[in-house]
């Protein structure tokens, strides 16, 4: 997580522990996890999308500031739209006939609305 948001470890855990601290996350056993590497004395801490997601709210580095405006233009467009639109996926099936784009979404829909769907395609 320190290479993602371009700053030192001490400074990532202060962040993961202010986050514990403050009552953001819960110290459950499903935020951080440890690796046992070879070679490594200590075992290596993997943490949750939770704490990954709250550290890049937390963290001063343009990598953090990045972070931060695409997480607000994923909120706000659910928020407004209701829903996201990944643009790389877009792209790639821009070339895809309109049935594509519903057997796309197919496993996302209820069963019943899917299947009616399936059978248009």
């Amino acid at each position: 997580m320190a290479s993602l948001f371009n700053k030192e470890d001490s400074n990532i855990r202060r962040h993961v522990l202010n986050a514990f601290k403050e009552g953001e996350l819960e110290r459950d056993n499903n935020n951080v996890h440890f690796l046992h590497v070879n070679g490594v004395k200590k075992p290596v801490p993997y943490y949750s999308l939770d704490v990954i997601i709250s550290v890049g709210y937390r963290v001063k580095s343009k990598r953090g500031t990045a972070f931060r405006i695409w997480a607000r233009k994923i909120i706000k467009d659910y928020l407004v739209k209701g829903y996201a639109v990944n643009e790389r996926i877009r792209k790639e099936q821009q070339g895809v006939p309109q049935g594509g784009a519903l057997l796309f979404l197919c496993p996302y829909l209820p069963p019943r609305i899917a299947r009616k769907n399936k059978k248009r395609v």
